[in-house]
């Protein structure tokens, strides 16, 4: 997974500050504020991987 502190969220834009904040797409590395994500019907908007929930609290537990 690429670095993803201080990178922007795919949807607002905003710095993702923290791990717990954050959702990747396994797909295509691309990342997001966990509330964009759930914004965007829990689907990347590039690649259209559906994110899973589990693969989120999997994310948590690295």
């Amino acid at each position: 997974m690429k670095e993803v502190l201080n990178n922007r969220c795919c949807v607002c834009g905003g710095k993702i500050m923290s791990e717990e904040d954050l959702t990747v797409c396994e797909n295509c590395d691309n990342i997001y504020h966990k509330i964009c994500w759930q914004e965007v019907k829990e689907e990347c908007i590039y690649c259209h991987n559906k994110i899973k929930k589990e693969e989120v609290d999997n994310d948590k537990s690295k």
